[in-house]
């Protein structure tokens, strides 16, 4: 493929670089992403071969402001990338196809997939693939270097951890009795999944979730009916994840709350809960079960935290249809965490999972909840792309109330006021980068020309995008450089 490489330098301190690369004649492009993970971006085009009747994966990856081929995965099938992390220097990449690509009998299952691990070197370009035998997964999710699949049956838990080519563990657990016979009710599987590594601005009305970080899976179940929220921790312990106990945790009120959320980071958990106008605030480090409950009425009128912030959000959760929302953040160069509450309303959804391709998703979804959400993106979007991919996480946050009351919780769980104090992550404005893309390209070329338009973040503030050109036929990657202090 010929490459074609320029550099520009435009006003309000923005410098481009791009890369074109022209399609070759036998080659049909259907798709593009951008990923990122623990420091490595990479794109993958997704091709059909017309001459070796292959779909193909080619895989890009960026050094130094350019983008490098470094291997390719092909198949008889079309291929979706469901999960990717990397492993030492080893990107491992899991791939799915629906059954219903080589089973056109009226019995298939519509959610049964075929799922393949590919894995290629940084370095020496390596590659190994395996098929992988497992069932379509309750859930599955990926941290920085591995990947989990998640069956909930029951009471029955097993998760399947994925590390690289031909190494992959499994645990099984059982629920123990006392836990079946007070949550009888609970569908335990209906679970949220909440990234604990990155930044989540709002993770939506309350519910069950799973979150996880590197070392730890959580399940959290809120039972409101008797007041008590369920916590099952599973531990890494070398490439499984083996159960490591339960905590459960009372309300904070004895009576009926009006509403309520949660949140977990770093072995701590958060509960906050609304009755008749008193804000109750959990605080549970998991590690020593040590329990610190407040009153945020209280603290107010101690003017520990905001008093007319929390006005404002208890006025909120007051309205109709609208629920509170809890979302903790460490702060920077400390060991404090920095709690954020606002209201939202009951319709408000969180998708970890959304860095997938949109128009994947547009064709591939077929609840009508996630539709609406398709739907509320798209119209919140500048126009001009034919299609676009939305990093993570995704909130439809037109219902978010913007009133946030936000305090500070020390190492020793003790409550402090908020006196603007930077959180350790930063939020990213990704309306705001597909702006400023918009704005960037339409004096460029022929955005209407533009198809599958797919960006990331870079460390440095920059934009790293890559898309496919239909008038000239050619893949575009490229730097948006962005000095964001002009």
């Amino acid at each position: 493929m010929k490459k074609i490489i320029s550099v520009v330098v435009l006003l309000f301190g923005i410098v481009s670089f791009s890369q074109s690369i022209k399609v070759d004649e036998s080659l049909t492009f259907s798709n593009v992403g951008s990923y990122k993970v623990d420091g490595t971006f990479f794109s993958i085009l997704n091709v059909k071969n017309h001459k070796t009747k292959k779909y193909e994966c080619l895989i890009y990856t960026l050094k130094d402001s350019v983008s490098y081929y470094i291997g390719k995965f092909d198949s008889d099938a079309p291929q979706n990338l469901e999960l990717y992390h990397r492993a030492e220097n080893n990107l491992v990449l899991v791939f799915s196809t629906k059954e219903r690509f080589y089973n056109s009998t009226p019995a298939y299952n519509d959610e049964q997939k075929d799922y393949t691990l590919f894995s290629i070197n940084l370095t020496s370009k390596e590659a190994n693939t395996e098929k992988l035998y497992l069932a379509t997964p309750t859930l599955k999710f990926s941290s920085k270097d591995y990947s989990c699949f998640v069956y909930i049956d029951k009471e029955k838990f097993e998760i399947v951890t994925i590390k690289d080519y031909k190494k992959k563990e499994k645990s099984e657990t059982v629920l123990p009795n006392e836990i079946v016979k007070s949550y009888a009710k609970t569908k335990f599987k209906a679970l949220t999944v909440v990234s604990g590594i990155g930044y989540s601005e709002n993770i939506g009305a309350p519910g069950d979730r799973l979150f996880y970080d590197e070392d730890n899976i959580y399940m959290t179940y809120l039972n409101p009916k008797i007041r008590h929220s369920l916590i099952l921790k599973f531990t890494r312990n070398e490439n499984k994840f083996m159960w490591s106990g339960y905590n459960e945790l009372p309300f904070g009120f004895d009576k009926k709350v009006k509403g309520y959320n949660s949140f977990l980071t770093r072995d701590r958990f958060y509960f906050i809960a609304e009755n008749e106008n008193q804000v109750s605030f959990s605080n549970v480090d998991l590690k020593s079960n040590v329990i610190k409950n407040y009153n945020l009425n209280d603290l107010a009128r101690k003017d520990t935290i905001d008093k007319i912030m929390l006005t404002k959000v208890i006025l909120g959760i007051g309205s109709k249809n609208k629920v509170p929302s809890l979302t903790v953040y460490k702060q920077k160069g400390t060991d404090n965490e920095i709690v954020s509450v606002s209201c939202i309303s009951r319709e408000t959804y969180y998708n970890d999972l959304f860095q997938m391709q949109f128009h994947q998703q547009m064709m591939m979804q077929q609840q009508q909840m996630m539709q609406q959400q398709m739907q509320n993106i798209k119209a919140s979007i500048p126009g001009g792309f034919n299609v676009i991919s939305i990093p993570y996480p995704f909130i439809n946050d037109k219902t978010v109330d913007k009133k946030i009351l936000k305090f500070v919780i020390d190492s020793n769980q003790q409550i402090m006021k908020y006196r603007g104090e930077e959180f350790e992550l930063k939020k990213i404005d990704y309306a705001k980068d597909v702006d400023l893309l918009e704005s960037y390209l339409d004096n460029k070329i022929d955005k209407f020309k533009i198809k599958y338009m797919s960006f990331i973040r870079l460390k440095n503030e920059g934009l790293y995008y890559a898309y496919y050109d239909k008038r000239k036929d050619e893949i575009v990657f490229g730097i948006l450089k962005i000095d964001e202090s002009n």
